[in-house]
């Protein structure tokens, strides 16, 4: 079971299996990956004596690389990273646009669903949700508005889930496999490729509302499955681009006041 504290940070108790919302997918406390039998000691033909046993692994040794094969498998991965390994720090930076200059840059806590706040700058305009309340203004000093008053181009960041945006596309992904590791800020990361249909990613901050046709996604996460960037090419030659960092680092949503 998933529940909040008396604080209002959400915490993870231990009764169950959590699953990224929505999915059907349910997380244990290890990722999908290839487990390694310890090395058990061997006796020589032809002699009494056992040889020495083969030295285990230690905790300093490097881990096993494990390629994923499946986006099933690759969806797990990012929901132990994300949430059942992530100690009840369900924060996030992301920054969303075309590759080159940030459209939108946030402060997430994504998780549990009915908890996932937010503030984000998206251009001059400011955006806050909390307590199911979305809150904007057209820049500093501007007043605030909320409800019906939010501006109908930003429908799209007002819904805003991370979560389920990582979901969708994986659960309709076609076409899935690895390749070579993509370098972000000088660090290479396990990287995926998959092909989706648009409405696997329309709602996606900055996918446009009448994209259409295939999109091809590269999806790179790091050693515990967090995802660190995730590239979206659309049929009509466009990139949207989401970068994740800042993982764990404390996010607080303030309702403004209005008017």
């Amino acid at each position: 079971m998933l529940a909040g504290c008396s604080d209002g940070q959400p915490t993870v108790a231990n009764a169950t299996s959590p699953v990224i919302p929505g999915s059907t997918v349910t997380i244990g406390s290890e990722p999908a990956a290839v487990r390694t039998a310890e090395a058990e000691p061997s006796e020589s033909p032809g002699s009494s004596e056992p040889s020495e046993p083969s030295t285990p692994e230690t905790s300093s040794s490097p881990p096993v690389a494990v390629t994923l094969t499946t986006a099933r498998q690759l969806l797990e991965r990012v929901a132990d990273g994300m949430v059942t390994s992530a100690g009840g720090a369900y924060t996030v930076h992301v920054s969303i646009g075309d590759g080159e200059v940030p459209a939108a840059e946030a402060d997430h806590v994504y998780f549990p669903a009915e908890a996932s706040d937010y503030q984000a700058a998206v251009g001059a305009t400011e955006i806050r949700r909390t307590g199911g309340t979305v809150y904007a203004r057209s820049g500093p000093g501007a007043p605030w508005v909320s409800g019906d008053g939010v501006p109908d181009d930003l429908a799209a960041y007002a819904a805003w889930d991370l979560l389920t945006d990582l979901r969708l596309p994986l659960e309709a992904a076609e076409g899935f496999g690895a390749v070579p590791a993509v370098t972000v800020d000088g660090t290479a990361y396990d990287t995926y490729t998959f092909t989706v249909e648009a409405s696997a990613v329309a709602s996606v901050p900055q996918v446009p509302d009448d994209a259409t046709g295939a999109v091809d996604v590269t999806f790179s996460i790091d050693a515990s499955g967090k995802p660190v960037r995730v590239d979206l090419a659309l049929a009509d030659g466009s990139l949207v681009r989401t970068d994740y960092t800042g993982y764990g680092a404390p996010v607080v949503v303030e309702a403004p006041a209005v008017g």
